[in-house]
């Protein structure tokens, strides 16, 4: 097989999937679906391909992927229907919503011959693709603390947006996943949250916003797998622009990302050293990991997120939430 037949679902932020789609030579037909009659329309004519009214129809066209980027409450249903047909999936995170939908997918996924991946593509900015080399060659010594924060600044998204039409819609799942992932993989651990505490400044006096959105801001504190401490946030009403914070804390040195820009410190206070990190950020689009999935369904790449460490993510995301429950 040198091509493959897609379909795509949700033509909000897979959009930016379908015109990675089209602009790869590994991909033929492509259908899509939208509730939006008008943008499925528009998208049908302007792509040059088959629009088709309901989620039931791309499935029974049998593509070899759909790509899922429809709204989160939907995600599992579609998820399920795909892989129980031996589709590969291609899914937007969150992956689902709740423990009881995870289990059903990864039940689905081991009866199934199809492929699973989600676009965590925080891995391939090559910021970050340094750092991660940086540290699994001990040059920050042992890690002792990570803080990581999802700070959206987009508040308007959920104001507007299907975000806060939905029946629950969840900022950490949302956001703040992408956060526990890229700590994962930098660092070669779990998260396992032991703490979650929640305000809800943004959601506070919209009738309409209180029944879909708990908690605007969320904050999660526990242990990676090897003792150290773990802080990560998803915060949807900053003032800032869209960044993603982090900073890692070892022994031989910190590494920290704040507002788009990079930097190493060497030495304390009375020998220290600042290195900036100059690369481009973001050096990537959203549809980068979708391509990389193709390849390696084609056998021409290696290089994606695998079903398994998109559950375990998952299921670490999911404790966040779950810990907020108890509060």
């Amino acid at each position: 097989m040198t091509q493959i037949t897609a379909g795509v679902i949700g033509l909000g932020v897979g959009h930016q999937h379908l015109k990675a789609l089209k602009r790869s030579t590994y991909v033929s037909d492509i259908y899509i679906h939208d509730f939006n009659a008008k943008t499925l329309n528009d998208y049908g004519m302007n792509y040059d391909v088959v629009s088709l009214d309901s989620f039931d129809k791309i499935i029974d066209a049998s593509p070899d992927l759909i790509v899922i980027a429809s709204y989160d409450n939907y995600h599992s249903e579609q998820v399920i229907a795909a892989l129980q047909n031996n589709i590969n999936v291609f899914v937007e995170k969150p992956l689902c919503l709740t423990r009881e939908e995870l289990k059903d997918i990864e039940a689905a996924y081991k009866s199934s011959t199809a492929r699973l991946s989600t676009n965590f593509i925080l891995r391939k900015e090559q910021r970050f693709v340094c750092l991660r080399k940086v540290i699994e060659d001990g040059k920050l010594g042992e890690i002792y603390q990570i803080d990581a924060s999802y700070d959206y600044g987009r508040f308007h998204k959920v104001e507007e947006g299907w975000r806060g039409d939905i029946p629950y819609y969840s900022v950490f799942l949302g956001g703040g996943i992408h956060m526990v992932d890229l700590c994962q993989w930098l660092v070669g651990e779990e998260f396992n949250p032991e703490f979650s505490l929640g305000t809800s400044y943004g959601v506070t006096g919209s009738d309409k916003l209180t029944q879909s959105v708990r908690y605007d801001n969320v904050v999660s504190l526990g242990k990676f797998q090897n003792g150290a401490i773990g802080r990560i946030s998803s915060n949807y009403t900053s003032q800032t622009k869209h960044y993603h914070q982090l900073r890692i804390y070892g022994t031989g040195g910190v590494y920290s990302h704040e507002f788009g820009n990079g930097f190493y410190s060497f030495g304390n206070d009375l020998n220290n050293k600042i290195v900036h990190d100059f690369s481009g950020f973001p050096s990537t689009d959203k549809g980068d990991f979708l391509l990389s999935f193709i390849k390696s369904l084609l056998g021409l790449e290696a290089e994606f997120v695998p079903a398994n460490e998109v559950f375990q993510v998952m299921d670490s995301a999911l404790k966040v939430e779950e810990l907020l429950c108890k509060m």
